[in-house]
């Protein structure tokens, strides 16, 4: 997590706290941070497990066929981060180009993911062949040094309290 947030340095956080429990997420952070959340059903809520951050987050679940939620970004970013109980598998593209994936992460009941991409991306898909959930969300339009690959901060058993900028 600290490498990812010191190659970022500045990013937006979604925390969902603001949502009531069982509230359909759709289009409710459009306006205030340019994201969208489509294709699947996901909505507010607290996990059984605990979420690491801050006890609120998202859940999908369409049941046996496996669940999935594209985040849309209306500009395109670089850099993506997830705090997450369990696992599930993400895919980046731009438009509908296959940027990069898709790669499963997770596992236990505290995780972080971070992704930094040398091409940006305006579509992150996170999915699950059953349920998944999601904590905090950030992101933000780090353009990382010649040479750099995607840089995956997955596999951090604790979760330590982090900084939070809003761009």
């Amino acid at each position: 997590m600290v490498e990812w947030e010191e190659a970022v340095q500045v990013w937006s956080t979604i925390d969902f706290v603001d949502l009531e429990i069982d509230e359909v997420i759709s289009d409710q952070y459009v306006e205030s941070f340019g994201v969208a959340f489509e294709n699947g059903v996901i909505f507010a809520g607290e996990s059984e497990f605990g979420f690491p951050r801050d006890g609120r987050g998202f859940f999908a679940s369409q049941g046996s066929l496996g669940s999935q939620v594209d985040v849309v970004f209306d500009t395109p970013i670089r850099a993506f981060a997830a705090d997450h109980p369990g696992s599930f598998e993400y895919t980046l593209f731009s438009g509908d180009n296959l940027v990069f994936g898709p790669v499963t992460v997770g596992g236990g009941t505290s995780r972080f993911t971070g992704v930094i991409s040398e091409i940006a991306f305006d579509r992150m898909r996170i999915s699950d062949s059953d349920e998944f959930a999601v904590d905090d969300i950030r992101f933000g339009l780090v353009v990382p040094g010649p040479g750099a690959t995607l840089l995956l901060a997955a596999g951090c058993s604790a979760i330590a309290p982090g900084r939070r900028r809003r761009i």
